[in-house]
């Protein structure tokens, strides 16, 4: 008799609790911070269809969240409200072949999406609020080119991917047109990326990434035990350290000294919850801090010159919390003289240095912004990189150890993040906007999130965060207690992610992936996912068991597989289902055919089509056709017919010549596949 999980012990003392109905499907759970307090419930009133797949719940926050399904048990609608008002409303549709061809956002329609598949099952096209992708494949599916047409941001692009002769390495992405970037990427002789044209990357001897290296200098460096999971992380000198349940899905963050950051909570393989840790501090009473400062970028205000040079506006906020005035206010810049040229840097108030690196802004009073501007050519190979930072030494706020800080950079644009730290505690929220090449700006975030620096007096209680995804359990939304939409993102078929609301850090994207901000890539357990070109930047460790593209992600179709170990690409659970109750449909319709036929020496014929038939649908099939096969065939042994070995062994090479082509020619006929089965004097229509 099998157990049912009831609790989970995390490292921080919490303990989640799982409930059962009288079936044994979870219908409840529950979190508290330790073993004396009280209950928190995550997700109430769980249903389900008869077969299994989740059709509702209710989330602690008091959202509702309700799937539908059609007769083949794919996704029909994915619903989370707030009372009568949609949060979010996602309608799926799939053509003959099961493949999704449309998911509809009700909410937001601007964000709906079209695709369509070449005969091998790989997305080659995709529309969307991106504009228009397209894809090309080579015979091993390996991505030849990415075509961007119709884009909203004006970045019409074709990129054109190089390989060897002699493996799948990618070597060069060439772009023309406008947007897009060019690349280039070196290996190793076991198949790992070592240079591309940012980073040197370093492996240990089982090929896992330890090191990423700018120059001389190591932006990130990584752990692993001995299954292969990262456990730590170490990025600006910060250390954090990573905890896994049995299934390796990541259950916590903490510190390098054992301090809880963040608590992630499932249900079964879906994200359900992340769960930021208490920081609630006791503040020395005699310290002061009562003025926040903030360092931001004014959307609209960048400026392309005639020469081609940028202006950027910075602004200086000092907001009251209780003092009267930031003094000693200093703006740094930093940049790589090698590469780009700052032509001037000058500020509403104060004074600069004669080559720009600093402004000293003198004191500014709460509720004032002092500006700084910003003019510097561009790089010739685009790739800006300048930083800013500002700081204070008012006695009053307490900044001695408080910055906010900026940094720009990117190919044919700018990116910016701001890292704001407080002295008794780090508090870091990113945004980014790029300027393409034509200068126009996205309304989608400020060019810098500003976030108050509270010095002494910072703290935060546990936060309970709300993870939506979507039917391959990626993240789309997530809300806090009170219904707020905290995250939000709208993701490119491969992964590429904008973040449109970015309140709290959600690293994760597809199922088993944790976005690395320093990189880009998406750690994916036992390799490293890059979306940009939608592949990962290690060979496979099972080599061609996890298919003939060993650095391809989901056998070029991430709008239905996932591949959460970073070793083979498979099926979400109720696509498995689908395919499952498909073949078997097969297996009836072609007994049928059979039995109507009536043809001497057409039951081998009718094994082999109904096996390739089910394996075209997938795992599932696969499954399913392989189960009926070989119960027949034991079936047919011993009771009633007691057919000889010899038989049965017949029979069991067309079934597996059905299945393995079959699975290898999905758009494949079946009729035509099995056509060394077929007997002289079947009717055509079989």
């Amino acid at each position: 008799m099998a157990a049912n999980l009831i609790q989970i012990t995390y490292p921080s003392g919490r303990e989640l609790s799982y409930g059962y109905d009288n079936k044994g499907r979870i219908h409840q759970l529950r979190s508290r911070t330790s073993s004396t307090a009280s209950w928190t419930t995550l997700a109430n009133n769980l249903s389900y269809e008869p077969f299994g797949p989740l059709t509702g719940f209710t989330w602690g926050n008091g959202l509702t969240e309700t799937l539908s399904y059609d007769t083949h048990y794919q996704p029909e609608t994915i619903q989370t409200r707030s009372g009568s008002s949609d949060v979010r409303s996602l309608q799926y549709g799939f053509n003959l072949a099961n493949e999704l061809d449309h998911l509809t956002d009700a909410k937001t329609p601007a964000r709906s999406q079209l695709f369509s598949y070449d005969p091998n099952g790989r997305l080659n096209q995709a529309q969307g609020q991106y504009g228009t992708l397209a894809y090309q494949y080579d015979l091993t599916g390996n991505r030849v080119s990415q075509a961007q047409t119709n884009a909203t941001n004006g970045q019409n692009f074709t990129e054109s991917y190089q390989y060897p002769a002699t493996s799948h390495q990618l070597t060069q992405v060439n772009v023309s047109g406008q947007g897009g970037q060019n690349r280039s990427f070196q290996y190793s002789a076991t198949g790992n990326l070592t240079q591309d044209e940012r980073y040197t990357y370093v492996y240990n001897d089982a090929n896992r990434l330890t090191q990423v290296m700018s120059g001389p200098a190591v932006i990130a460096e990584y752990r692993y035990n001995h299954l292969g999971e990262r456990i730590s992380k170490t990025t600006d000198g910060k250390t954090t350290q990573f905890i896994y349940d049995p299934n390796h899905q990541l259950l916590a963050e903490h510190h390098q000294d054992g301090t809880p950051i963040r608590d992630y909570v499932y249900l079964g393989n879906k994200l359900l919850a992340m769960v930021d840790a208490d920081t609630t501090t006791n503040p020395d009473t005699g310290t002061k801090a009562d003025l926040a400062i903030t360092l931001k970028g004014a959307t609209g205000n960048s400026v392309k010159q005639p020469d081609g040079r940028y202006q950027v506006t910075y602004k200086v906020n000092v907001q009251n919390a209780g003092g009267s005035s930031a003094e000693n206010v200093l703006l740094t810049n930093t940049f790589p003289a090698t590469d780009v040229n700052l032509v001037s840097y000058t500020a509403s108030q104060g004074t600069c240095t004669e080559d720009g690196s600093s402004c000293d802004l003198g004191t500014i009073s709460a509720g004032q912004t002092a500006t700084v501007t910003l003019i510097a050519s561009k790089g010739q190979k685009g790739k800006e990189n300048f930083s800013a930072s500002v700081t204070t030494s008012s006695e009053e706020s307490n900044t001695d150890n408080n910055s906010a800080t900026a940094a720009f950079g990117g190919a044919f644009g700018l990116w910016i993040m701001a890292f704001l730290t407080a002295m008794l505690g780090l508090r870091t929220r990113f945004a980014k906007h790029a300027l393409n090449r034509k200068n126009t700006i996205s309304t989608a975030c400020l060019l810098l999130c500003g976030l108050s620096l509270m010095g002494a007096n910072t703290s935060q209680a546990e936060q309970i965060y709300y993870v939506h995804t979507d039917h391959l359990n990626t993240p789309t939304l997530v809300t806090d207690s009170n219904k707020t939409v905290v995250w939000e993102g709208v993701r490119k078929p491969f992964g590429e992610t904008e973040e449109v609301v970015a309140t709290v850090r959600q690293p994760i994207r597809f199922p088993g992936q944790y976005l690395d901000g320093e990189t880009g890539l998406a750690y994916n357990l036992m390799r490293d996912y890059d979306a940009r070109v939608g592949r990962y930047v290690q060979s496979d460790p099972i080599g061609l068991m996890g298919g003939v593209s060993t650095y391809g992600y989901a056998g070029g179709n991430p709008i239905r597989y996932t591949d959460p170990l970073g070793l083979y690409w498979g099926e979400t659970y109720v696509d498995y289902t689908v395919g499952a109750i498909g073949g078997a449909a097969d297996f009836v319709d072609n007994y049928g055919d059979m039995r109507d036929a009536n043809t001497i020496g057409g039951d081998k014929y009718f094994h082999c089509k109904a096996n390739c038939e089910a394996a075209q649908r997938g795992q599932g099939g696969q499954d399913a056709a392989r189960c009926i096969s070989d119960s027949r065939e034991w079936f047919d042994q011993h009771w009633p017919k007691n057919d000889p070995p010899s038989a049965s062994a017949a029979d069991q090479v067309a079934n597996l010549y059905g299945r393995t082509q079959g699975a290898e020619n999905t758009g494949g006929n079946c009729q035509q596949i099995c056509a060394p089965f077929r007997p002289n004097g079947l009717p055509s229509q079989y």
